[in-house]
């Protein structure tokens, strides 16, 4: 079978949270190429796939009978469903995701912050 080669794996939990849920939408892989035996991507493609179906350690098979090959340990990270479409849409990686919500939550606490110091 023809493999997909990536590094910076990451294993997208995507869960629905609304109304208290905590339910997995999908397991889905993000990763940079590193080569592609199947000639669909170049080096340094960012592909974000469809959901993983099997995993054996780095190896991971997507529902579209895809097989991917991570050169690392991949990391996981839990994502709501409005945070994959920002990941997908806007073509963010996982750590670019985190940068915005660290940024996000430090600008509302240093806002807070000022207006209780003025109250």
């Amino acid at each position: 079978m023809l493999t997909t080669h990536i590094k910076k794996a990451c294993v997208l939990l995507i869960k629905d949270f609304d109304e208290d849920r905590d339910e997995l939408i999908a397991s889905v892989l993000f990763g940079e190429v590193t080569s592609d035996e199947t000639k669909r991507y170049k080096k340094g493609f960012c592909v974000i796939k469809s959901p993983i179906i099997n995993r054996w350690n780095n190896e991971f098979k997507t529902q579209t009978g895809s097989l991917y090959i991570s050169e690392e340990n991949s990391s996981s990270l839990i994502i709501s469903v409005s945070e994959w479409y920002m990941i997908r849409d806007k073509l963010l990686s996982p750590n670019e995701l985190l940068t915005l919500i660290v940024n996000h939550f430090q600008q509302n606490y240093s806002n807070q912050y000022s207006q209780n110091k003025k109250g």
